[in-house]
């Protein structure tokens, strides 16, 4: 029963099987000193091998046994007790067996206990090493959890900042520093491709050693056998570190001892390398390529935008310069001059001394100006088209009156930016429609010059449309070798 795991029914067996031994004797044999012995053996066993209370019940078992077979015997229901010579005999035996048997029981006892104590020793150390190997596995969690934190955080912080930069310097400057502070690492680089994709050049560094290498133009080249030159040429993330075998470290950096390399890849295309170092032995790992690769192509994303912005903004300069020559070139030809006289607007012919006359130099005024004068003050304000100026608003005050307030200034300067789109507008619809007169009239002489095949009609008919244009007095036409 004790192999089965029944222990205490196992230990209920000898003390019962006792205590009926002690009872059936003194029923047999009468009472006696011996009774009294084995009870006693009863009482200790019980306490033994069971425990207080078992042992507390076996004393008021026996005593009860004991009176009952003592109140028996005193009736002259049970013989009695045996003689003072056989009583020493069966005493002396039955200490003997009841000694040697609590001595046994002892040494069971001990034996068990032992076993039970060793066997909760190996519990106890076993359990040891199973906490021991938690708490470290835990702790191993924890910092790999908070690795992963820093990790999210860095790239949720660069998407933010990255989202609302447009200057890829700027950009290049803020990733670095952010993943220098979020990751805890030593250098955090960033290498682009040349235009010849040759080598890749260090455009930002998070350190004081790598700002150092930028100003001196610092690159590595595209192939060659470390980090930046492996990723550069193959797109794919890697993560070493110098007491491995493999790709070497940068030696740029003495403290290095560990170095990620991540590729910024757009719509399959290498725009260049984030290269991220630690002064600790093998301190990236794969997880953490994984985990990093998703934020280093939102910063190629980013680059590629801020490329992108920077290309459409210099095109875009480019073609208001074009368009401003443009417009320049077309209203220089155009001088008009218009004059209120109180009654009628009446056209003046323009004049070199124009600006003079208008109070202020029409080609240096880009807001409205006031001129005191004499007998008065005068306003000027551009007419203005996309920053172009096309001519000026003249307005002319008596003495006395109240000068103009800011709000009127600043209808006027709006007024002149009206008139300038309407004025362009004009422009361009008068221009357009001189371009589809010439293609009317280029189409019709076509179509009579094509009415007969002979020279001399062709000729003639060809004369007589030329002399149609505009602004035409003579026409001739000659036909064979100049004389």
């Amino acid at each position: 029963l004790g192999r089965r795991g029944k222990v205490q029914a196992a230990a209920y067996i000898p003390v019962v099987t006792l205590f009926l031994l002690m009872v059936v004797t003194n029923f047999v044999l009468g009472v006696g000193h011996s009774s009294m012995v084995g009870y006693a053996m009863v009482v200790v066993i019980a306490g033994v091998l069971i425990g207080t209370r078992p042992a507390v019940g076996a004393v008021v078992l026996s005593a009860l046994s004991y009176l009952a077979a003592g109140w028996a015997q005193m009736h002259n229901l049970l013989p009695y007790a045996l003689s003072a010579e056989d009583t020493v005999s069966l005493d002396t035996v039955s200490i003997f067996l009841g000694l040697t048997t609590i001595v046994a029981f002892s040494w069971i006892s001990r034996h068990e206990v032992g076993g039970m104590f060793r066997r909760e020793r190996e519990l106890v150390l076993q359990l040891e090493s199973h906490r021991v190997a938690l708490e470290q596995r835990i702790a191993e969690r924890t910092t790999d959890l908070k690795r992963r934190v820093a990790q999210l955080e860095a790239a949720a912080q660069v998407s933010r900042e990255a989202a609302g930069i447009r200057d890829v310097g700027v950009l290049l400057e803020t990733v670095s520093r952010i993943l220098m502070e979020r990751l805890g690492a030593s250098h955090v680089n960033v290498f682009l491709v040349n235009d010849r994709r040759t080598h890749a050049v260090l455009q930002a560094s998070s350190s004081m050693a790598g700002k150092r290498l930028v100003e001196q133009g610092y690159k590595q080249r595209i192939g060659a056998r470390d980090v930046v030159g492996y990723v550069a040429e193959t797109g794919k993330p890697v993560a070493v570190s110098d007491t491995e075998g493999g790709l070497p470290v940068i030696r740029a950096f003495p403290d290095t001892r560990s170095e990620m390399g991540l590729p910024l890849v757009v719509r399959g295309e290498i725009l260049g390398v984030l290269d991220v170092h630690s002064d600790k032995v093998a301190a990236f790992s794969t997880e953490d390529v994984e985990a990093m690769q998703p934020m280093a192509d939102q910063v190629a994303l980013a680059i590629e935008n801020a490329r992108l912005l920077e290309a459409s903004q210099r095109a875009l300069r480019e073609l208001e310069s074009l368009y401003g020559r443009q417009v320049r070139e077309a209203w220089r030809e155009r001088v008009e001059v218009y004059r209120y006289t109180g009654v009628d607007v009446v056209e003046e012919s323009p004049s070199a001394e124009l600006p003079l006359q208008l109070g202020a130099d029409v080609e240096t005024v880009r807001g409205p100006v006031v001129v005191e004068e004499e007998e008065g003050r005068r306003l000027v304000a551009p007419i203005l088209l996309r920053g172009q100026k096309l001519g000026a608003i003249v307005l002319r005050q008596e003495e006395g009156v109240e000068p103009w307030t800011s709000e009127e200034l600043a209808l006027l300067n709006e007024i002149g930016v009206q008139i300038g789109l309407a004025l362009e507008n004009a422009r361009l619809l008068e221009e357009t429609q001189r371009r589809a007169e010439r293609e009317q009239m280029l189409g019709e002489m076509t179509a009579r010059l094509t009415r007969s095949l002979d020279m001399g009609t062709m000729l003639r008919a060809a004369v007589r449309e030329l002399a149609k244009l505009p602004n035409v007095t003579e026409v001739a036409v000659h036909v064979g070798p100049p004389s």
